[in-house]
């Protein structure tokens, strides 16, 4: 062999040596690795199915509705009352085309908050009325629902407030029979409807 082979032979095992003994290493990393605790084994949870069994519907029986007492002070806006009642009839045919609950939720809260809007203009708006109390109803509003059942029930007594007078009141109280949103509490809404 040629000296400068051997040399480089003896400079790799020297610096060779000094990585395995740990003389290259610093900082951090000197010294021995340090073992991970031993875990416990456990034994895994076996998957439980639980039956799943129909689930009672919360019916929330509270409304806070406001309705505007003294006729002489009540809004009677059509023009500005139906473009939000098609809003909301819009909001409503969505919801019923969509299979997702969340955005189904949704349509309904738009179809209440136009609903509302339009009977804010249009105070007598039978229309409005009932389909806010069918939009309740569908929203697991009772109350609500029952309220705006009543007030359109009230407003036969006074007709002259309402477009379309007592044939249209008296038409939307009676399909509160048949309307499959109060087929939950078909009685109550019944007899809120006076029938």
């Amino acid at each position: 062999m040629k000296r400068g082979t051997t040399l480089s032979i003896v400079v790799g095992a020297v610096i060779a040596g000094a990585f395995l003994v740990g003389a290259g290493c610093g900082g951090p990393y000197k010294g021995k690795a340090e073992r991970p605790p031993k875990v416990k084994k456990t034994k895994e949870p076996e998957d439980v199915v639980v039956p799943v069994a129909a689930q009672e519907i919360k019916w929330i029986d509270d409304c806070a509705a406001k309705f505007v007492d003294d006729p002489s002070k009540a809004k009677n806006s059509a023009a500005k009352a139906d473009p939000l009642v098609s809003q909301g009839d819009a909001a409503v045919a969505q919801a019923r085309s969509t299979d997702d609950e969340g955005n189904k939720g949704g349509f309904y809260l738009a179809a209440v908050d136009s609903y509302r809007k339009a009977l804010l203009e249009d105070n007598y708006n039978a229309q409005a009325t009932y389909n806010l109390a069918v939009v309740y109803a569908r929203l697991w509003r009772k109350g609500c629902a029952l309220k705006m059942i009543q007030r359109l029930a009230s407003l036969t007594t006074n007709p002259r407030f309402v477009r379309g007078g007592s044939v249209t009141i008296n038409g939307l109280l009676d399909s509160v029979e048949t309307e499959s949103a109060f087929k939950a509490f078909k009685k109550d809404a019944m007899q809120a409807a006076g029938r």
